[in-house]
């Protein structure tokens, strides 16, 4: 679910949309809506335990699953 602003296009003189912020995702429980706000994912940090050469994305998807 995003916030969003109208405003008018000075050329075209129609109404269009922007998108301003991301609220979430809106959820139905017992008949309610409620929205979850997003959560934050990234990793904080990693460190690289074995080199390999480049292309080898097995080795790579192992070594940070």
């Amino acid at each position: 679910m995003y916030e969003r602003e109208n405003y008018r296009d000075s050329s075209t003189g129609k109404v269009k949309h922007r998108a301003i912020r991301y609220l979430g995702i809106e959820v139905a429980i017992k008949g309610e809506k409620q929205i979850n706000p997003p959560q934050k994912k990234r990793l904080k940090a990693f460190e690289i335990t074995k080199s390999v050469r480049y292309g080898d994305i097995t080795v790579l998807y192992d070594l940070f699953k």
